[in-house]
C-alpha cells in the first residue's frame, strides 16, 4: 500500500469513497448528516485539493484508492511559555468498505502525523 499527496486525477474516486462513508454517516445518524449530490461532494474534494492550507493524502494499491485523509496542519510560533510547534486536525478519514479492518486508516494517520 501506498500513502500519498491526492492529486486531481483522483477526484473521481475520492467522490466515490466519500459517497460510500457519507450514507453510513447517514443511516447511522440522520439527525446530524444529510444526503449530498454528486455536484456537492465533487465540489468539497476540489475545495479540499485547491485549499493550500488542507493536506489530502490517499492510500493506493495498484491504482485503486483505497481510502483518503483530509488534514490541516499548521506551525505555530512560540511564546514566553510554549516552543514553535506543529498542530494539525483531522477533519475527514474514509476507508473503503471492502479496505477496512486492513491498516489502511492507521496508515493515513501515520502520515498525517509525519
Amino acid at each position: 500500500m501506498e500513502i500519498r499527496t491526492a492529486t486531481a486525477n483522483d477526484l473521481e474516486a475520492l467522490k466515490i469513497i466519500q459517497r460510500e462513508v457519507q450514507q453510513l454517516h447517514l443511516a447511522a445518524h440522520p439527525e446530524i448528516f444529510r444526503p449530498a449530490s454528486d455536484e456537492e461532494l465533487s465540489a468539497a474534494m476540489q475545495s479540499f485539493l485547491a485549499d493550500a492550507a488542507q493536506h489530502v493524502w490517499v492510500a493506493a494499491e495498484k491504482e485503486a484508492l483505497l481510502g483518503f485523509a483530509v488534514a490541516h496542519i499548521a506551525d505555530t510560533s512560540g511564546n514566553p511559555y510554549r516552543q514553535p510547534t506543529r498542530i494539525g486536525h483531522v477533519d475527514q478519514i474514509a476507508v473503503r468498505e471492502s479496505a477496512r479492518r486492513q491498516g489502511v486508516g492507521r496508515a493515513l494517520l501515520a502520515e498525517i502525523r509525519r
